[in-house]
């Protein structure tokens, strides 16, 4: 895959359009945050690393100065952005504050389930979409 790396999927975060070159986007997701521990990152040139210097043409758009804190600070707030997957908005139990019961049948509503992600008790390390389809094929009527 030679070509060029881009900050994101968007060439342009206030249209949206699509970069018309092939390219990479190079991303971190928090999939079980917990306050504790580090990661000193070394270098903001993705190029340096031996496994990317090889399809890494040049990196395209405007990055800050990796020493310029409110450089830095700006560019998140500009570019980056987060993910959530809700889960665990509708409790489970046996008891009468649980909006479904153990076989997912909502209380009060006669034939009704909630076989989705609001049933998870935590999120899995993974999107939800696969674990959301066992639950309701595992629960189907």
């Amino acid at each position: 895959m030679r070509g060029r790396t881009s900050r994101s999927i968007r060439s342009d975060p206030a249209t949206g359009e699509i970069d018309s070159f092939p390219g990479v986007t190079i991303a971190a997701c928090q999939l079980r945050p917990a306050i504790g521990g580090s990661i000193p990152v070394t270098s903001a040139d993705a190029t340096r690393q031996p496994a990317l210097a090889s399809v890494i043409e040049r990196p395209v758009g405007d990055y800050p100065d990796e020493n310029d804190e409110a450089s830095l600070l700006e560019h998140g707030r500009t570019f980056g952005y987060g993910i959530f997957h809700g889960v665990g908005t509708c409790a489970m139990g046996a008891d009468e504050h649980a909006v479904v019961d153990p076989r997912l049948r909502v209380r009060g509503i006669a034939g009704l389930r909630a076989a989705d992600a609001s049933i998870m008790s935590r999120i899995v390390s993974a999107n939800t979409n696969a674990a959301a389809i066992m639950i309701g094929e595992r629960h189907r009527t």
